[in-house]
């Protein structure tokens, strides 16, 4: 039973992880079919002790995630995903989940740091290549065409007011890296004896 809640949990946390790459969003639903998952294999494991040390893991875990997130650190899915993972491996593998997520965080943030500075050297990505869907440079591309297109077609049609605020800064997808700490942890777990 514990391979079959491992099999589901590493499935969910792969589509939690494809989600908040294409559109920085994970939905509650993901984190709840994670908690339970969790929740699950704690009552299949059958230690009160463990169950109530990580179930208090879990409660810090969260709290902390929304004091970032009120501080507008790390969004609240992923505040949310990362409690639900805690219950998923457990409080003894705490240290390791998050050890494992902040290097992936790490690697990511440097891999969008890269894209975001080297963008306008680099080819252009054909929309078949793009992870979900067309590239965000071929979106862009194809937007400043539109509006062209729209100002030859309707030239005195009103515009909104073009907005002075700062270039928005680009996003990790962070639930990536709790995501890929969660697969670690349980393929680890469930490679070892016993």
């Amino acid at each position: 039973m514990q391979t079959l809640t491992t099999i589901l949990a590493i499935s969910v946390l792969i589509v939690a992880a494809y989600g908040d790459i294409c559109r920085r969003r994970i939905p509650n639903e993901l984190a709840i079919s994670i908690a339970i998952l969790g929740l699950a294999r704690m009552v299949i494991a059958g230690e009160p002790g463990v169950t109530l040390w990580t179930l208090a893991a879990g409660a810090a875990v969260l709290f902390t995630g929304f004091l970032l997130f009120w501080r507008g650190l790390i969004g609240g899915g992923d505040a949310k995903l990362l409690a639900a993972v805690v219950l998923l491996v457990g409080y003894r593998e705490l240290a390791d989940l998050l050890l494992i997520m902040s290097l992936v965080g790490g690697l990511l943030a440097l891999v969008v740091i890269a894209i975001d500075r080297l963008g306008p050297w680099l080819p252009p990505v054909p929309v078949i290549l793009g992870i979900c869907g067309a590239p965000l440079r071929f979106a862009v591309f194809a937007e400043e065409q539109l509006e062209g297109l729209r100002q030859l077609i309707w030239p005195s049609a009103s515009r909104p007011a073009v907005s002075h605020s700062p270039p928005m800064r680009p996003s990790v997808p962070y639930g990536v890296a709790i995501a890929a700490a969660g697969v670690m942890v349980l393929v680890f777990q469930s490679s070892l004896p016993g």
